[in-house]
């Protein structure tokens, strides 16, 4: 460094100024190092780029990756008294937006009060029974 350019750093004993002219040397002694590193790493990366493409499947899109995260925002939407209700969604085979909307429907639909029906409710369900309109045997 000349003179110019230090006006700041004050020398210990002049050490100072050789540590700055053995810094550049070091560094250009150590790139060989330095590339050998970033190409394993290179190799690393790609090599585990390989593995996770491997473990997706070929119908794998950005479409599907589209509709899995709206049935994750779907089920992060919903307040914690329905916990029971998404862990059972999870259990089926498929789903899509379409298939957990209507089991939210129906869920909705299943919160709801039933109708009261005229009479008393045991003897609505019997009257019911007793039609017979399945053709089948009284004595079953």
């Amino acid at each position: 460094m000349s003179s110019d350019q230090t006006p700041h750093i004050k020398p210990v004993n002049g050490t100072n100024y050789s540590t700055w002219k053995a810094c550049p040397t070091a560094a250009g002694d150590d790139q060989d190092k330095w590339d050998v590193k970033a190409d394993k790493a290179t190799a690393r990366i790609k090599l585990a780029m390989l593995k996770i493409q491997e473990l997706c499947s070929q119908q794998f899109t950005l479409a599907s990756l589209d509709n899995e995260l709206i049935c994750m925002a779907m089920f992060h939407a919903l307040p914690p008294e329905y916990l029971h209700f998404t862990s059972s969604l999870l259990l089926l085979s498929s789903l899509d937006k379409a298939t957990i909307k209507s089991a939210f429907m129906a869920k909705d639909i299943n919160r709801e009060p039933r109708a009261e029906v005229s009479g008393t409710s045991g003897d609505s369900a019997l009257a019911a029974g007793s039609a017979r309109t399945c053709g089948c045997s009284p004595n079953l």
